[in-house]
């Protein structure tokens, strides 16, 4: 039998085999009690229990997959100009649901990001300095690391 359930650390969905005690996050290493976690759908099937883990991936991501999709792929030139097209300050409707987006792409793929991606995004390091500041003041982000910021 196995289920999804969602990883306590990283808030990622994961399918587990619901046999065992404990499972552990290949994301961020933490073991997951199964007995306490909350089994959000169970099946015979792997095939469906893959299918299960990537609904609820949309559906806990906020809706974002079609735009973080190219983070997925291999690195091309065309990927780099959508990630140069994340910000654009001028057109947000709301800053803060602008920078959220943007803190999303940056830490889709490892759940967390550097100065230099945001710089390599924004184009200009003053300008990224001063984002990274508002957006830790803001408590739209937080560094567990020296020089790394993974979104709260």
């Amino acid at each position: 039998m196995f289920g999804v359930v969602i990883c306590p650390n990283c808030n990622r969905p994961r399918g587990v085999n619901l046999s065992a005690k404990k499972a552990m996050c290949p994301a961020c290493g933490k073991h997951i009690d199964l007995k306490r976690a909350k089994i959000y759908f169970e099946t015979d099937s792997e095939a469906e229990l893959a299918e299960a883990v990537r609904k609820l991936s949309e559906q806990t991501s906020g809706g974002l997959e079609d735009s973080t999709d190219f983070i997925s792929r291999k690195k091309k030139k065309s990927d780099e100009s959508h990630l140069n097209s994340i910000y654009k300050p001028s057109k947000a409707r709301d800053d803060e649901d602008q920078a959220r987006i943007l803190v999303k792409e940056l830490s889709a793929r490892t759940g967390e990001f550097s100065l230099e991606d945001l710089c390599r995004v924004i184009g200009d390091e003053e300008e990224a300095m001063t984002l990274l500041e508002k957006l830790l003041s803001a408590g739209i982000i937080f560094e567990p690391r020296p020089g790394r910021y993974r979104p709260v």
